[in-house]
């Protein structure tokens, strides 16, 4: 999501939207995870198919997290839902990282600094055994 005008009725309307999304998804109310594993798109651990009507937007998010290392990122809601008016300078900063040498370190720094709390970005360590729990479902 690029924002170029975070004050506009467009943006507002499309900021209160995506927290009601995340909230309406999240099976617990409290936190809410996208998680990537061997090109699979993993919405709260189920595996999401993409069918004819999501394939663009799973293949999307994919593609997105992957050119940014990243292996996911959790919302914590509650957080979220009271700090709505710092999601156009999230998101900014997760387009951004992108261009950056190590675009997980510098996106967390980015966002600990402008005191973004509520989105945890999700990085694979192939060290551990376990990097994410995962279900797949039919």
């Amino acid at each position: 999501m690029q924002l170029y005008t975070e004050n506009s009725a467009v943006s507002k309307k499309c900021i209160v939207e995506f927290m009601h999304t995340l909230e309406a998804l999240s099976k617990t109310g409290e936190e809410t995870a996208i998680k990537v594993h061997d090109g699979r798109l993993f919405y709260q651990g189920e595996k999401v198919n993409a069918g004819t009507g999501n394939n663009k937007i799973v293949k999307k998010t994919i593609e997105f997290l992957s050119e940014r290392n990243l292996s996911g990122i959790k919302f914590f809601l509650n957080l979220a839902v009271r700090n709505q008016n710092q999601l156009p300078s999230a998101c900014r900063i997760l387009y951004q990282c992108k261009r950056k040498i190590d675009p997980p370190g510098w996106a967390q720094e980015q966002l600990s600094s402008s005191g973004v709390l509520w989105l945890e970005l999700i990085t694979c360590n192939f060290l551990d055994e376990k990097p994410m729990e995962i279900t797949e479902t039919a």
